[in-house]
């Protein structure tokens, strides 16, 4: 199982992205919302739309 974040700032396109813990790109502590740990990405995605509605999982670091 993987930690994830997600961005508590908007992209352009109003998603919030999802970040594994060791991502390049994992927003800075003060714009992350740690997810928690799950056994993929879905699950993660899943937990993140519960908190902010519009979500996608980083193309780096989670495969989509």
């Amino acid at each position: 199982m993987e930690s994830y974040y997600v961005n508590k700032e908007r992209q352009d396109d109003g998603q919030h992205e999802v970040h594994k813990e060791w991502c390049i790109d994992v927003p800075p502590p003060e714009h992350q919302l740690l997810l928690g740990s799950f056994r993929d990405e879905q699950s993660a995605l899943e937990e993140a739309n519960f908190f902010f509605g519009k979500v996608t999982a980083c193309t780096k670091c989670c495969g989509n």
